[in-house]
């Protein structure tokens, strides 16, 4: 029973780490979302926020600021909240490893993420966006005469 443990940590960190997109050490919503649907939810997109809610309203924590490792942690090995098995947590990671792959069906979340970066923004909180539209036109007409 020690080796779970230890074997299940890295595990439940790898997870984390492929969940959040934007890398700064904090599920947001929709980075909550895709591990949430993985692992079984199924509700609508409204459903989904007031879940979100409530999971942070029941824990003290800034719906804005997101769930951290330890919550996280908390959450996926306590049967009455959102409980995965070791072999869950390995088919989650591995559908959230094949969105990040080039050749992958879902959207990179990483791809997203580097959107994010250069002004765009895919991930639903706002923020500065940048009009694709706009950019095509000016980078299709910087060579025209």
């Amino acid at each position: 029973a020690a080796n779970a443990g230890t074997t299940r940590t890295p595990l439940v960190t790898a997870v984390f780490a492929e969940c959040d997109v934007d890398g700064d050490g904090l599920l947001h919503q929709r980075e909550m979302e895709a591990f949430a649907r993985l692992s079984g939810f199924d509700g609508t997109e409204s459903e989904w926020n007031q879940e979100y809610q409530l999971l942070c309203e029941e824990r003290g924590i800034d719906p804005r600021a997101g769930v951290g490792p330890s919550l996280f942690r908390r959450l996926v090995d306590d049967p009455g909240e959102c409980f995965c098995s070791d072999m869950d947590l390995q088919n989650i990671l591995g559908q959230l490893r094949s969105r990040h792959r080039p050749n992958g069906r879902a959207e990179s979340a990483r791809a997203a993420a580097a959107d994010r970066a250069r002004g765009g923004d895919r991930s639903g909180r706002g923020g500065p966006g940048v009009d694709r539209d706009e950019d095509d036109d000016e980078l299709r007409f910087a060579g025209a005469p």
